[in-house]
């Protein structure tokens, strides 16, 4: 009976664990990426949706057609790595000026776009509090407070410096009008150009795992805003891998922007979504967002990215691609060799081959005349894939090759008689030719026709005298003899 009560108990015990096992495993693979997934996910949600790689720069997936938007959070990634360069150390101490804590500066309260501490002035805290309440939970006064702090007072002179970051980096269409990215008409960027800064954010490991922190404490323990890292404030959008960045809206109707990242095999990934539809603050104090929401395409395309990608070597250093042929060249030589200037690396595809890669080389010169030197930029190799160019190479000349004093001679003499002014030469002299050889036709002719007029007359002389000869004869004798008669 012992064993049997035993034997129920311990079965008792493994269908509770079996239980437990399943709940857990069915709610982490529900964000597992480990599955590959190399079919480009549809993103039918509206939203400007972009996937970069951080270590190529390569646009993986772009549905924005370059739009232009208000930059709303993303601002906060710039002020953050402007603050990250000006400061000496992360434990310096802040005392927040009234300017942060003015509804002017960081919207007023209660507006879901322009989330706060609620700082009051002269409150001190350390940059590197200040920056975790940017980050984390996208504090406007806190980055204002920041923001005052490195410029000494100066905004103008730090939003200077957010737009010289923003282009050193190579954003083409962005420009900030305050540090933390409220919509004020003016401030714009693109999609593509929020995702370059953050793959430059991904490169401050600092700041990113600041804002890879799922809450911190500041007198009360505070909660991120991007619902990927934690699920106390929403649930059922944490994602398994994703690292940090932040997440808030451009107006209290909408306009969210969620920004992550993501690392796997040692590639690091960037994924941007905007102008999607807002969070929404029940009146019960929960949060939801409606379908079709930023949380949604993350987890469509976070799988794909970090799975579906891997280095393809397309061209390798110094490659041989073609030949050149090279005039007045030392030597026995008549061409030279043009290889790429570089490796070409890629991200492509899982189970793409570099055979499925078709070559096109534009070369600037039909032929090289000696000297040529090495390294001389001679054309471009460029590479499509599915009819679409994925990458672009220098070619250049493998060796350097001398000039020969002959051949260059020759080539000086050649270059002569080829000479425009050698052509006009000739040309005037077959001109003079042909007009000698007609004056001198002309001539012969025309003594001809004098030598026969001549003749014509002569005889025409003969003639007449014979003529005048005759009737001479017949005048002279009588008409009728007289024997005759």
């Amino acid at each position: 009976m012992k064993r049997l009560k035993i034997f129920s108990l311990v079965l008792a015990c493994i269908i509770v664990l079996s239980f437990f096992n399943s709940v857990v495993f069915a709610e982490e693979s529900s964000s597992d990426t480990s599955e590959i997934t190399t079919i480009k996910p549809e993103i039918t949600s509206g939203n400007l949706v972009v996937v970069r790689s951080v270590d190529t720069g390569q646009i993986l997936l772009d549905t924005s057609g370059n739009a232009t938007v208000p930059p709303t959070v993303t601002a906060k990634l710039v002020s953050a790595m402007v603050i990250f360069d000006m400061v000496t150390s992360l434990d310096e101490t802040v005392t927040v000026p009234v300017e942060a804590t003015l509804a002017k500066n960081i919207g007023p309260k209660g507006d879901i776009s322009a989330p706060m501490l609620g700082l009051s002035p002269n409150n001190t805290l350390t940059v590197r509090q200040l920056l975790t309440a940017t980050l984390v939970s996208a504090a406007n006064d806190a980055c204002f407070a920041l923001a005052y702090y490195v410029s000494e007072g100066n905004i103008t002179s730090f939003v200077e410096k957010m737009n010289e970051k923003a282009g050193s980096i190579g954003c083409k269409n962005t420009l900030y009008t305050n540090p933390v990215g409220l919509t004020d008409g003016e401030s714009h960027t693109t999609p593509v150009d929020a995702a370059i800064v953050a793959s430059a954010f991904y490169k401050y490991n600092t700041l990113l795992n600041i804002s890879s922190q799922p809450t911190y404490v500041l007198g009360n323990t505070i909660h991120t805003k991007n619902y990927l890292l934690s699920n106390m404030l929403l649930k059922g959008y944490t994602l398994s891998g994703a690292k940090g960045m932040i997440a808030g809206q451009a107006r209290p109707e909408g306009g969210y922007c969620l920004v992550t990242s993501a690392e796997k095999s040692g590639l690091g990934y960037v994924m941007v979504v905007m102008e999607a539809p807002g969070e929404i603050r029940n009146t019960d104090g929960t949060r939801s967002f409606p379908e079709g929401n930023a949380y949604q395409d993350i987890h469509k395309v976070f799988p794909w990215a970090t799975t579906s990608f891997g280095y393809l070597t397309l061209v390798n250093e110094r490659e041989i691609i073609g030949e050149l042929p090279v005039e007045v060249a030392s030597g026995n030589t008549d061409h030279v060799g043009y290889v790429a200037l570089e490796e070409v690396d890629i991200l492509m595809p899982v189970g793409v081959k570099a055979e499925d890669i078709t070559r096109e080389v534009n070369l600037f010169y039909e032929s090289l005349e000696a000297p040529v030197e090495k390294d001389m930029e001679v054309g471009r190799l460029d590479l499509y894939y599915d009819g679409e160019k994925i990458a672009s190479v220098s070619l250049v000349a493998n060796t350097e090759i001398e000039r020969s004093r002959l051949l260059s001679l020759f080539g000086r003499f050649k270059a002569f008689i080829k000479s425009k002014t050698i052509k006009k030469i000739i040309r005037g002299i077959i001109i003079l030719l042909i007009a000698y050889f007609v004056l001198v036709l002309a001539s012969t002719i025309y003594r001809i026709i004098l030598k026969a007029d001549k003749a014509a007359k002569k005889r025409q002389n003969r003639i007449q005298k014979e003529r005048e000869k005759l009737n001479s004869k017949s005048q002279s004798k009588p008409p009728f003899d007289d024997e005759e008669l």
